[in-house]
């Protein structure tokens, strides 16, 4: 009898077997077949598997390792605050020609957040930095012009402080401005399109207090040259009087220029009391006189047609035998004005000393302020008290002047220096206590858009740099800097690494602490780019390092309309803001291949 349990046990081991059998070849196989594999992978050399992942990170590395689009940044870097995160390599696009630069523009697209982007660099830590793009329609990033910034700000309120360059800064002493020149009008002038009467002579009538023409003819105002010497109203009535009449020195075209006499003085007394002498030189006399070498001399009469010899002379008004009480020297003249330097009225110096609550200038190395043509003879004499005067409580420092005589200064007090100053406003541990304009902006924009996915953003740095290399601080380094060729500090970077811990903005940094990962892109990494047209969206728009600061100006980096990035708009303007966050490491896209319409998408949505 045949025992069918005992052969359907036999039959389940039998094919229990054949199982193992098989899995155990095929096992072999693949081991076999992954041997084989990794022995020619090892020939041809090792290979990373990270740069097959999809990552943003590779996007750019490959398109740098084929030397297509993008290349290895050889500069100083750190992207995070931690030296030991920052150990990758950062690769940027860069644009060879227009036509790499129409191609990159449909290869760098990004939406994250709900927002496009435009990735500019990768960072050391393994993540991409982008810039703001605007918002997708319908999946697509081809935003121009406004669309592609969050909206337009000031940089900061005010930009005549040193502070002023800060993203975050504590105040500071404001600059201040004051002429060294005197301007003076000698002459009026009118536009001449009537037939007005003229005369040769005047007379004052007591009576009346007026002022009479003798005699007057009417003068074709086409006929306007036969007018000088002459007297008039600019009136068409023959019969008027007033109590000022108007003698003319000159004609030009259709205007003539005139001295006004009033209340009965006459053109004499007039002539004898602006009269100019002047000459090549002057000597001090030792008693509070000068006296001008090479005399020749003018009145208010001759003045029109004389002016350009005053131009550059030394000059006294209403000398007496040559010699005058102020001497002065002549910087500009006009067709009415005359602009003039007074003598010995600034003392100059390169240092000072502070007791009992004043300053006193240095006995050495003292200087007086001639002209701006002459303004090198000061050197690095910064200090003053805007008198002759030795000692004054708060003592000036002027770090420019101009060529139109202006002095561009801030008032020390308390016994500071300008070494004192320059620290505080621009490296003092404590600098970053108040938001500029720009900063709050961005931070409140942030708070409303994309708070919700900063788990997914990389607490990078953002650097706002303030620190000036010494060769470069000119008018404001009281040992060398020079007054008169210069015009302020010039803030200067050359890499994408920050000098300063105080510079150095990020989430994680207590002496520049952001509230939010979000900053501004830097005139480095914008001019890495290598074409304008990578950096062009048909407005102007911020970035975040300062570029110099100016007479009293403080001057920031923009990107122009047209792309180029240059570094002459004051920051007090209102410019657009396209606001710059920088992915965590390794961050993947799940589609997209990176062009306008078909952005690479970052997705953020929460695993169920």
């Amino acid at each position: 009898m045949i025992d069918l349990e005992q052969i359907k046990n036999k039959k389940s081991k039998l094919l229990t077997t054949v199982f193992l059998s098989v899995l155990a070849t095929t096992l072999l196989t693949i081991s076999v077949g992954f041997s084989a594999l990794n022995q020619n992978l090892n020939i041809a050399g090792d290979v990373d598997y990270e740069e097959y992942r999809p990552t943003l990170y590779n996007v750019l590395k490959n398109a740098a390792l084929n030397q297509t689009y993008a290349k290895l940044y050889d500069g100083s870097h750190q992207d995070s605050l931690d030296a030991t995160l920052s150990t990758k390599e950062v690769y940027y696009w860069y644009a060879t020609s227009t036509t790499t630069a129409d191609e990159i523009l449909d290869k760098w697209n990004v939406i994250f957040g709900g927002f496009c982007w435009q990735m500019i660099r990768t960072t050391d830590t393994g993540g991409v930095k982008m810039i703001y793009n605007g918002l997708p329609e319908d999946g697509v990033c081809n935003n121009t012009g406004s669309r592609q910034q969050i909206g337009t700000s000031k940089f900061n309120s005010t930009a005549n402080k040193l502070s002023d360059v800060g993203y975050m800064n504590k105040g500071g002493w404001t600059t201040n401005a004051l002429s060294l020149s005197k301007t003076e009008t000698l002459l009026q002038t009118a536009t001449v399109s009537n037939n007005y009467w003229y005369s040769d002579t005047i007379v004052w009538n007591e009576t009346t207090s007026k002022y009479e023409l003798v005699n007057p003819q009417i003068i074709n105002s086409g006929d306007i040259a036969n007018t000088i010497g002459k007297y008039t109203f600019l009136t068409t009535t023959e019969t008027y009087t007033n109590n000022a009449v108007n003698y003319i020195s000159g004609t030009e075209s259709n205007k003539i220029y005139y001295i006004k006499l009033q209340n009965g003085d006459t053109l004499s007394n007039y002539r004898n009391s602006h009269t100019y002498t002047y000459g090549d030189n002057y000597t001090n006399n030792g008693n509070e006189t000068y006296t001008i070498t090479n005399p020749e001399t003018i009145d208010i009469t001759q003045f029109f047609s004389n002016r350009n010899d005053l131009l550059n002379k030394y000059m006294c008004k209403n000398a007496i035998n040559n010699t005058c009480e102020e001497a002065t020297y002549v910087t500009s003249t006009t067709s009415t004005k005359i602009t003039y330097v007074i003598q010995n009225k600034y003392r100059f110096a390169n240092g000072f000393t502070y007791e009992n609550g004043e300053y006193t200038l240095n006995n050495t190395n003292e200087v007086f302020y001639t002209n701006y043509n002459n303004a090198r003879q000061l050197g690095s004499s910064h200090y003053t008290c805007f008198t002759n005067e030795k000692t004054c409580e708060t003592i000036k420092y002027v770090y420019h002047i101009s060529n139109s005589d202006t002095a561009y200064y801030v008032y020390l007090h308390d016994g500071n220096s300008i070494e004192y100053m320059v620290n505080y406003m621009l490296y003092d541990d404590d600098i970053n206590t108040d938001n500029s304009i720009l900063k709050t902006t961005i931070d409140n924009w942030y708070e409303n858009n994309l708070e919700p996915f900063t788990e997914y953003i990389d607490d990078v740095i953002y650097c706002n740099s303030r620190y000036v290399y010494t060769t470069y601080y000119n008018g404001w380094n009281p040992n060398s800097g020079s007054i008169n060729y210069v015009r302020g500090s010039i803030i200067f970077s050359n890499s994408i690494r920050c000098n300063l811990m105080t510079d150095s903005f990020s989430v994680s940094n207590e002496k520049a602490k952001l509230k939010y990962p979000v900053g501004l892109f830097t005139s480095t990494e914008m001019g890495n780019l290598n074409n304008d047209k990578l950096r062009q969206t048909g407005n102007t728009y911020w970035l975040l390092d300062p570029d110099s600061y100016s007479e009293s100006l403080v001057v920031y980096h923009v990107i122009y309309t047209d792309g180029r990035k240059m570094g002459y708009t004051g920051q007090n303007l209102s410019f657009g803001i396209r606001p710059a966050i920088a992915l965590k490491p390794e961050t993947e896209y799940t589609s997209g291949d990176g062009s306008k319409d078909n952005p690479y998408i970052v997705d953020t949505t929460p695993n169920s």
